[in-house]
């Protein structure tokens, strides 16, 4: 809309219906409005027709801006071009460095940039040889205000930063020239802090009292986290609500097989500075050291509890790491680790299946395997474009981590959104998950409510047992077969207000308000076939599922198939023929999607 030079709505209805969100109040748009402008900026001659072919290289340049500011905070800390370099190029061609922002336009991409910049600057003001300090300081605040602007987890930055800056006054506070300079650095973060309070609405509407209605379920969850051990307990209803909303995706501890890859072997170049500490050979003391090493420390526990913050991590590790004692710099040996380590970070992020890949093998010992319901984008597709041919722009129920799709590619209003910053977003997500595992007259008593002309479901209300899971989300609430989701899923027929209108092995999308029709001789893909799961009904009338077996027999087929193609690909027909046939034994093939009449 900003490339287009629309003007943003106040109150944007159809992003979260019927309510609306105030775009102004509960979004950052730093990011959108900056790659709008810059868009709308380049001369005619140079701009791409299409905005979203801008968009993919936009993201990729703003975000390796990371790499020059590291490079500039490196060379603050070791006073040596060749660590600086060293530290910069492990950081710019690591895989952990874009982990988070592949195929991906977020705030993260935007706003890390803006948070290395404001702490190579903060490094500068710190340091008490630099003539420029006070310049270097009003820089990090400029860049500070405009990270806190930009992407709202910038706040826990922040904390973090507090936390380090403290530890570091303590430890040097018998030294009066880096008093000085950390109370300029302290200066810079308070206005920094200040400007973004003053400017930006987002941030000033949370802050304050504001703050625990807006941030307190993320604190919240960290204390949970830590109460659990960093494991989900087997029982939902030993977290609350908000945790539960919260902690999933991003916000999970990263998996030993994703830590490993991501971390290794990048992590190999702390071996100098621990082999400089091991021989006492340390490098200089100062305040901007030492509150990278703090920073490091805090990211190390963030992103064992916060899988989201390895980049954050690599970067501070990356900076600490170039301390290592002046004279390593110039053995040859010490450069060519520098070298293999930097090229091994390249291959594994341009080719990460590569068989030259070592990386990728080394990681499955750690992996664990999950049976996760994999739906596919093919699925997605067929599901979006018959409600951009049939759904009339009319407002969409689905999950919120689904919504923004048929917002964005099926022009549909829709009635939840995935910004949880908002306690009134979480409250009806809340709402949302306790009337889909009550009976039918409740969800209908929901979606009336909130004006849902169409429900998007999928099976992963039902077969997603995980902790990522919308039934442990919402209290892992038992099924019956009156229960809503188990009629959507098993038994639509059965339903007095819902008609099935489309259908794949995906996706089902329901007519609120209508009675089923006949769908005559129609076959129901397997994943929706009843007998499938071994249904049990027990005394209390509770229904038991064994979705564990058919998700592995599910996941039997994917790597059969997958087996299939590669021996077909490489001339072994007959193998490929056979491993086929294992798929279609693990998990019979379904039909084609049902269009309805």
């Amino acid at each position: 809309m900003i490339a287009r030079g629309e003007e943003i709505p106040e109150v944007d209805r159809d992003a979260q219906f019927p309510e609306g969100i105030r775009t102004r109040r509960e979004l950052t748009l730093v990011m959108e409005r900056a790659a709008g402008w810059s868009y709308r900026l380049l001369p005619s001659a140079l701009r791409p027709d299409d905005f979203f072919r801008f968009a993919l290289l936009w993201v990729a340049v703003v975000s390796s801006l990371t790499i020059p500011a590291l490079y500039v905070l490196a060379l603050r800390l070791s006073r040596s071009h060749v660590a600086a370099f060293a530290a910069a190029a492990a950081y710019g061609v690591s895989w952990v460095s874009a982990c988070n922002g592949i195929r991906s336009f977020v705030h993260e991409s935007f706003a890390l940039p803006l948070i290395a910049a404001s702490f190579a600057c903060l490094a500068g003001a710190l340091d008490a040889r630099e003539k420029r300090a006070r310049l270097y300081a009003a820089g990090s605040a400029l860049a500070l205000a405009a990270a806190l602007s930009s992407w709202h987890f910038t706040r826990f930055y922040l904390a973090s930063l507090v936390l380090a800056g403290l530890w570091t006054a303590w430890r040097l506070r018998k030294d009066a020239q880096s008093v000085i300079g950390l109370r300029l650095g302290a200066a810079a973060v308070a206005a920094g802090a200040a400007a973004a309070w003053a400017l930006d609405p987002v941030f000033r509407g949370n802050s304050g009292a504001g703050e625990a209605a807006a941030y307190g379920h993320v604190w919240a969850l960290l204390f949970e986290k830590l109460r659990h051990g960093l494991a989900k307990p087997l029982d939902p209803r030993l977290l609350s609500q908000e945790a539960r909303l919260l902690w999933l995706g991003a916000f999970n501890s990263p998996k030993p097989q994703f830590a490993f890859y991501a971390l290794f072997p990048m992590i190999l170049i702390a071996a100098p500075r621990a082999w400089g500490h091991w021989r006492k050979e340390k490098a200089p003391e100062s305040a901007a050291g030492s509150l990278t090493d703090g920073m490091l420390l805090l990211y190390a526990v963030g992103a064992l509890m916060v899988s989201r913050l390895l980049p954050m991590f690599a970067f501070f590790l990356c900076a600490a790491a170039s301390r290592f004692p002046e004279r390593l710099a110039r053995k040859r040996l010490v450069l060519a680790g520098f070298a293999l380590l930097a090229g091994a970070e390249a291959l594994k992020s341009v080719a990460p299946a590569s068989p030259l890949n070592p990386f990728m093998a080394l990681s499955a010992a750690f992996a664990r395997t999950d049976n996760e319901l994999m739906t596919s984008v093919g699925s997605e597709r067929q599901a979006v474009a018959w409600l951009r041919m049939n759904g009339g722009r009319k407002p969409v129920l689905a999950n919120f981590g689904l919504s923004p799709t048929f917002l964005e590619y099926a022009d549909s209003p829709i009635l939840l959104q995935s910004k949880f910053e908002a306690a009134s977003t979480r409250a009806k997500t809340t709402e949302f998950l306790g009337a889909l595992y009550s009976d039918e007259a409740a969800f209908l008593a929901f979606c009336r409510k909130h004006g849902a002309a169409w429900f998007v479901y999928t099976p992963d209300d039902i077969l997603d047992t995980t902790g990522d899971g919308p039934r442990y989300i919402a209290g892992g609430p038992r099924l019956t077969n009156d229960t809503a989701a188990v009629r959507f899923q098993f038994r639509p027929d059965s339903l007095k207000h819902f008609r099935l209108a489309f259908e794949n092995d995906g996706y089902r999308v329901y007519a609120v308000g209508e009675a089923p029709r006949p769908r005559g001789a129609a076959r129901t893909p397997p994943i929706y076939d009843l007998e499938r799961y071994a249904p049990e009904t027990l005394a209390d009338g509770t229904l038991r599922l064994d979705t564990e077996t058919a998700l592995t027999r599910m996941r039997q087929r994917r790597e059969k198939l997958r087996l299939a193609r590669l021996l077909e690909r490489l001339g072994r027909r007959d193998a490929a023929l056979k491993a086929y046939e294992e798929a279609v034994a693990a998990w019979p093939d379904g039909p084609r999607p049902y269009l309805g009449r």
